[in-house]
């Protein structure tokens, strides 16, 4: 899936970074903005004047332009279709997430700071970046049982989007996906360079649900302003919501600090007017589960690593390390996860 979006015009208009005054209504008006990309030929939507189809078969989630790009794709599309069916509604939720000019701001800033774009703007580069999500239990006592005990919920759980990874790709050429990206790339370079933004960096981001092999690649440009807004947050850190509600706590400008915002910001509205929450799925719990037995599986080695960062599960993650100790005799380590395109 490829979105577009005119990021340095919502910077313009964005609310401070510690605000959640993005509507509802605003929100679901920038997110009609985006336009999906062919699977095969990367045509997207605006250039073909039309609505792509959807792959019917199981996932969902790829989308063609013709019957001739569907079959020319199938060979590589099959191999992550599968058995398991990713629930619609992720491809809607990331949508809603970059509709947001609060989480554009901070997934902009990740790639500012780990790709160094302070100090050169590296214009002519692809720079890719994966960005891990999951739909997590909105309230941390659910969270707490289904990690700590592994309970099955009685009743449907409110889940919520979150960010748990975002991972940098050092060398995309040597990668396998590198052509298919490099091709996305340069469409993306060439729309920045007409519509007068030849300064701006172009990256791209591989967005990858928890469950699923099946990532959605988003083509973005950076706005000049970043290098601005930037500066000042490393200065000076940047308010996030605490674990009290209506306070806030200033942390450190970090890609980790980026994502946390994010994940705050979204746990704060309880009233769900970014449109980021959903009903979660016995995969999303499963993953959870997983974590809480320190399970070698990759989507639990990133819950981890996640628990393990962010102050808010500072308890429940204490008590995790208590139990696993208690149970193995061994303290976890925090993992280190390998998400680099094979």
């Amino acid at each position: 899936m490829a979105a577009f979006v005119d990021v340095a015009t919502l910077m313009n208009n964005q609310a401070p970074p510690n605000s959640l005054a993005g509507s509802s209504k605003k929100i679901r008006k920038q997110r009609k903005e985006f336009a999906m990309s062919c699977s095969a030929c990367h045509k997207n939507e605006k250039d073909l004047g039309r609505l792509l189809r959807r792959c019917a078969k199981v996932c969902h989630t790829a989308f063609y332009c013709s019957k001739e790009c569907q079959t020319q794709n199938w060979s590589v599309h099959k191999q992550v279709c599968g058995e398991r069916s990713v629930s619609k509604l992720v491809p809607k939720l990331v949508k809603t997430m970059l509709s947001d000019p609060n989480m554009l701001v901070q997934l902009q800033s990740c790639f500012m700071l780990a790709f160094d774009l302070l100090q050169r703007a590296r214009c002519d580069e692809m720079l890719l970046a994966r960005v891990d999500i999951a739909v997590e239990p909105a309230n941390l006592d659910d969270f707490s049982d289904i990690l700590l005990r592994g309970e099955s919920p009685n009743t449907a759980v409110q889940g919520m989007l979150q960010i748990n990874a975002f991972t940098p790709v050092s060398d995309v050429e040597k990668s396998k996906v590198a052509a298919e990206r490099r091709l996305v790339w340069c469409q993306e370079r060439a729309r920045a360079d007409a519509a007068g933004f030849r300064h701006h960096p172009v990256v791209i981001m591989d967005v990858v649900h928890t469950d699923s092999q099946i990532d959605m690649t988003i083509p973005w440009r950076i706005a000049s302003g970043m290098r601005a807004v930037v500066p000042a947050w490393i200065s000076g850190g940047f308010p996030i919501p605490s674990a009290i509600p209506g306070q806030t706590t200033t942390v450190p400008c970090t890609v980790e600090n980026c994502m946390q915002c994010i994940n705050m910001h979204i746990r704060a509205d309880t009233k769900n007017k970014l449109l980021l929450r959903t009903e979660m799925r016995p995969s999303d719990i499963q993953v959870i589960r997983d974590a809480g037995k320190n399970a070698k599986t990759v989507p639990a080695m990133i819950l981890h690593a996640k628990i393990a960062r962010e102050h808010i599960y500072e308890s429940i993650y204490q008590k995790f390390l208590k139990r696993r100790k208690a149970a193995t005799g061994v303290t976890p380590s925090i993992p280190v996860v390998d998400l680099s395109p094979c």
